[in-house]
């Protein structure tokens, strides 16, 4: 689950070699919710990162291109989650939580990687990973 999670948050921040993540951001477009966040990279390429709370699978779509799971390898039986019902928390200049795509300077992203419900009693395991983003504007 440790490394689901790192993985799962890796993907989100950096990308991978088909695009950069949200460190290489110009500007954020779009956040249709807590979990889903739209936003062009430095490369010119929209990026869709998105939480599918009924299926517990992260998402990403390169451009309007089909969704890919990420990471590629979470298999059934294991759910990513946003903790507290709430993947990503956007934040203004002045450090203060925002929904207008336009005023977000910093991302914070808090995910949980589990099995089951990720009681150690029960043979489940559970990760939580989380961090944050400062988003430039580049022009």
């Amino acid at each position: 689950m440790d490394m689901l999670s790192f993985d799962a948050l890796q993907s989100i921040i950096e990308g991978d070699s088909q695009a950069k993540g949200l460190r290489s951001s110009r500007i954020v477009t779009s956040i249709p919710s807590n979990n889903q966040i739209i936003f062009v990279n430095q490369d010119n390429l929209n990026i869709n990162s998105r939480l599918d709370t009924a299926t517990n699978r992260l998402y990403r779509s390169i451009s309007g291109g089909a969704e890919t799971l990420m990471p590629y390898y979470q298999s059934s039986g294991i759910n990513i989650l946003g903790k507290n019902n709430k993947l990503f928390t956007y934040y203004d200049a002045n450090e203060i939580e925002t929904s207008t795509a336009a005023n977000v300077r910093r991302v914070a992203i808090a995910l949980i990687a589990r099995t089951g419900s990720g009681s150690f009693a029960d043979w489940q395991g559970s990760s939580e990973q989380a961090s944050s983003i400062a988003v430039d504007k580049f022009q």
